[in-house]
């Protein structure tokens, strides 16, 4: 069982940061980094559909690998892309199980249990939460209920940043507008 005094004390830390931190990429490594110290696993990543919601990039990861370059990965591609086109969160207990498992050996760490939560905005999945082990069963109720507020919590940062960028810039010719 996961101690409610940590989970607390993490959360609290969290989200001062997300108030105090301005960048966007910074708020979301905060968001990795909680959820390594909160959830089993040796690796966190918060990967978000680009503009033209073709290709999920890379936002933050934490953990091992995290020195590696990202991989690569389109929606419906393996769990992760499985998870935004679906809108649904993925635990699996062994990966090897899974036959939508993308195996990618170049990213520097081991996958046999996965927990994969979707970024909702509205109606919209814009992007997702993964957090991995190189153990296998490792993910317990408690802890999908946890990944799902820590996914909850990057969701303001990626919005208010959505939103500055639409404020200054012209939505279809990506210009600075006006008021910038």
């Amino acid at each position: 069982m996961i101690d409610p005094r940590t989970v607390v004390r993490h959360l609290l830390g969290l989200t001062r940061t997300l108030q105090d931190v301005d960048d966007l990429e910074a708020q979301l490594k905060a968001i990795t980094d909680a959820t390594l110290a909160l959830l089993p696993g040796e690796h966190a990543s918060i990967r978000l559909l680009d503009e033209s919601r073709t290709e999920l990039l890379c936002g933050a990861r934490s953990g091992a690998g995290e020195d590696h370059k990202p991989v690569p990965f389109q929606p419906g591609e393996g769990i992760v892309g499985w998870v935004i086109e679906h809108g649904e969160l993925v635990r699996l207990a062994d990966v090897c199980d899974d036959e939508r498992f993308a195996e990618r050996p170049q990213q520097g760490f081991a996958v046999r249990s996965l927990l994969a939560l979707p970024l909702h905005a509205g109606h919209d999945v814009i992007g997702m939460l993964a957090t991995v082990s190189s153990e296998s069963d490792v993910f317990t109720d408690e802890h999908e209920t946890l990944g799902q507020l820590l996914a909850n919590c990057a969701i303001p940062p990626i919005e208010r940043t959505r939103l500055k960028r639409l404020a200054l810039m012209d939505d279809h010719t990506s210009a600075f507008n006006r008021r910038y």
